[in-house]
C-alpha cells in the first residue's frame, strides 16, 4: 500500500494535449493534493455527447433533493478509460443513482459515476473549486469501499474527505396506521480520513487525537493553544490542515 495517496489534479488543466501529457511524463503517480487553483477556464469547450461514449440519454424525472447541489456547475472529469479528460461541461451529481447529469449540446445527458475516476467542479454559487475522488478506489477498514465519491476537504499525506449519502425519511408508522406514506430524501454527510490508502472513520471525540499518530504531541499542543474542539467538524478540518502541514514539512 502506498504511504501517500497520489492522484493528479494537474490532469485537470484545460490544455489537455500539453499539460496532461507533460504531467504524466514527469511522474507515474503525480500529486494533486496541494493544487487548489487549477481551473483557468471553464465551459469553453464545445463538447457534445458524440465526444463522450459513456454518456446515455437521461430519462429520469426531476428529483431535486437527490442531488449534491440543485444547480449545475462547470466540471472537468477524468475517466477510467484511457485516463480521458472531459472538460467544458456543466454537471451536477445525482447521489441516489451515482451518476452525473451533464448539459451537452444535445440536452441533458447522464454520465455513469462508476466510469469517473475523479473530477474537479467549480461551484457555481461559491466559485470555489471542489475536488472529488471515486470512493471505489479506496477500501474501508472492513475492506468494502463505499459507493459514490469522496470530496477532498483537507489535502495532504493523510487527506480528510467527506462522503455524502441519502437517507429515506417518512412519518408513516405501519403499527399505529398513522402518518402519511410520502417519503423524502435526507442528506447525510460523514467525514473520513485516508491513511496509507485505507479509509478510516473519525473515532469518538475522546480518541480523535489518536488520528494524528506520528504527530500526537504536536497536535495536542496545537489543539490546546488554539482551543480546537475536535468534536466540531470545522475544527477537525483546521486540525487536519495543520497536521498535513506538519507531515509535509517533516518530509522535506
Amino acid at each position: 500500500m502506498l504511504c501517500r495517496i497520489t492522484i493528479s489534479l494537474a490532469c485537470f488543466t484545460f490544455s489537455v494535449s500539453t499539460t496532461y501529457s507533460q504531467t504524466q511524463s514527469q511522474s507515474k503517480e503525480p500529486d494533486y493534493w496541494h493544487n487548489r487553483n487549477v481551473l483557468e477556464r471553464m465551459g469553453t469547450s464545445n463538447l457534445t455527447s458524440g465526444n463522450i461514449p459513456t454518456l446515455t440519454k437521461n430519462t429520469a424525472e426531476i428529483k431535486g433533493d437527490v442531488y449534491l447541489t440543485n444547480y449545475f456547475s462547470p466540471s472537468v472529469f477524468r475517466l477510467y478509460k484511457n485516463e480521458q479528460i472531459v472538460e467544458g461541461l456543466d454537471a451536477k451529481l445525482d447521489i441516489k443513482k451515482n451518476e452525473f447529469d451533464v448539459r451537452t449540446a444535445n440536452g441533458i445527458m447522464a454520465l455513469d459515476g462508476t466510469k469517473v475516476k475523479d473530477l474537479v467542479m467549480q461551484d457555481s454559487l461559491t466559485k470555489e473549486n471542489r475536488f472529488f475522488i471515486n470512493a471505489k478506489d479506496f477500501p474501508t477498514e472492513n475492506g468494502a469501499p463505499l459507493l459514490g465519491f469522496y470530496e477532498i476537504i483537507s489535502s495532504g499525506s493523510v487527506p480528510l474527505v467527506k462522503h455524502n449519502k441519502l437517507v429515506v425519511k417518512t412519518d408513516y408508522h405501519p403499527t399505529l396506521i398513522q402518518g402519511g406514506k410520502e417519503f423524502s430524501y435526507i442528506h447525510k454527510s460523514q467525514y473520513y480520513f485516508i491513511d496509507k490508502g485505507i479509509v478510516k472513520e473519525i473515532p469518538p471525540k475522546k480518541k480523535r487525537i489518536e488520528m494524528f499518530q506520528s504527530m500526537t504531541n504536536e497536535m495536542v499542543e496545537f489543539t490546546k493553544n488554539n482551543k480546537i474542539d475536535l468534536g466540531k467538524d470545522h475544527h477537525i478540518i483546521v486540525a487536519f490542515d495543520y497536521y498535513n502541514k506538519l507531515l509535509s514539512e517533516s518530509n522535506k
